[in-house]
């Protein structure tokens, strides 16, 4: 049996963890506008086309490479 407790913001938790993702994607040349990770372990980013039109796009958590446009 195992017991545990988490001290701390879970919000701010996920709000830093959103900016390390963002920050990270944009070292690939991706500028996103929200990142989550996804059940399946994928970043699923918001990203704004060049014509000004929004997309969700997938990444490799690992590798920060397009898995899904």
């Amino acid at each position: 049996m195992e017991f545990g407790f988490e001290v701390g913001n879970g919000k701010r938790d996920r709000d830093s963890e959103e900016q390390l993702w963002k920050m990270q994607l944009k070292q690939h040349g991706v500028d996103a506008w929200s990142v989550k990770r996804t059940d399946d372990g994928c970043l699923e980013a918001y990203v704004q086309n060049p014509d000004g039109s929004w997309n969700t796009q997938y990444y490799d958590e690992d590798t920060f490479e397009l898995v899904q446009d």
